[in-house]
């Protein structure tokens, strides 16, 4: 079995998840009374937490890819 669809729907979720997400932030913010900084720390922490859960799934998925083999 592939693995493509499962790859294709997880990038599509990340990507959506991106794009539906971080235009509405600073509307919630300032909804909840949160200053500019907090927003884009916000911003900030979300960006970095993308980073890290990428890099830890990336090597997650070459140590189940090599262990298949």
């Amino acid at each position: 079995m592939s693995a493509l669809p499962l790859l294709l729907v997880t990038v599509f979720l990340n990507i959506a998840g991106f794009s539906l997400v971080l235009p509405l932030l600073p509307f919630y913010g300032t909804l909840y009374g949160a200053s500019p900084v907090m927003v884009a720390s916000l911003f900030a922490a979300y960006s970095l937490g993308s980073v890290f859960g990428e890099i830890y799934w990336g090597r997650r998925s070459d140590v189940i890819a090599v262990a298949r083999c």
